[in-house]
């Protein structure tokens, strides 16, 4: 196998969520985000911290009586918890 190429970190660019970027070690985030200033990292790592994580949790029923069907849905919204 060869060693990775110093043009790339030496980790897979496989982030495809926020929340995958958000729990990424800060050197490892660093390095992917090495493009952005300082001052624009920040900018990043801030609206990071400020975003909730949704996590849905749906109920549906089928009323035969009056032929409905309903849900409810309750979407508890949580900090990304950046640090």
């Amino acid at each position: 196998m060869l060693p990775p190429s110093p043009c790339q970190p030496p980790f897979q660019r496989s982030v495809k969520t926020v929340r995958q970027l958000a729990e990424m070690p800060d050197d490892r985030r660093r390095v992917l985000l090495r493009n952005l200033s300082d001052e624009q990292y920040r900018d990043i790592l801030n609206v990071l911290a400020g975003m909730p994580d949704l996590q849905l949790s749906a109920h549906c029923e089928v009323s035969a009586t009056h032929h409905l069907l309903c849900c409810q849905t309750l979407p508890p919204a949580l900090p990304l918890n950046l640090y």
